[in-house]
């Protein structure tokens, strides 16, 4: 319950109420007259009690998707993609945005746009042929989310390079368009 009091000296009344964090606020209301100065109070706790209960919504909210992944979990089917999808829940609660997603597709054409405004034309449409050498060596895998691209991935398109390249600089300087889309993606988080 709200309650206001005046400070020896001072001509306003002071607020007391409880935040939705439970601490107590005391301020200043501005008003020398004392039943202005309690309506002020009642409606600054009101809205904290609203933040409280939203506040509670939202931790409810959390435990829910919390409990599910156990419940995955303890049926032994808490795979990789559920468990992501699960991660994606809670960060769109907290961050209220949409998880940042990529397919290693996706993320090689968006690495290939950022790069437009940085280098020279002929840079750009060696990168371009090497993009679309990558994901042509990548084949379904270019699909899958690049979260879950995995080091055999890797090992697999260089492989398949090693076979079809003329040139062991042409090797050489696709994997380093890969190793640096990839670098790109870990500076994100969006790999580790």
């Amino acid at each position: 319950m709200a309650t206001v009091y005046k400070r020896l000296g001072r001509k306003y009344w002071v607020a007391a109420y409880f935040a939705a964090d439970g601490k107590k606020i005391q301020k200043s209301t501005g008003q020398t007259n004392k039943a202005l100065a309690k309506n002020l109070a009642h409606a600054w706790e009101t809205e904290e009690k609203e933040l409280k209960k939203e506040g509670l919504k939202e931790q409810q909210q959390f435990l829910s998707i919390i409990k599910k992944a156990t419940i995955e979990a303890n049926k032994g089917e808490l795979t990789l993609n559920v468990a992501r999808d699960f991660i994606e829940e809670l960060y769109r609660l907290s961050n209220r945005e949409n998880f940042p997603s990529f397919t290693v597709q996706t993320w090689l054409d968006h690495w290939l746009k950022s790069k437009v405004a940085h280098v020279s034309k002929s840079t750009m449409n060696r990168d371009t042929i090497s993009v679309s050498d990558i994901v042509s060596a990548l084949g379904d895998i270019a699909k899958k989310p690049i979260a879950l691209l995995s080091t055999q991935d890797c090992e697999l398109v260089q492989s398949k390079f090693a076979r079809t390249a003329k040139k062991v600089a042409t090797l050489n300087q696709k994997m380093q368009d890969f190793r640096q889309a990839l670098h790109a993606a870990h500076e994100q988080g969006l790999v580790s």
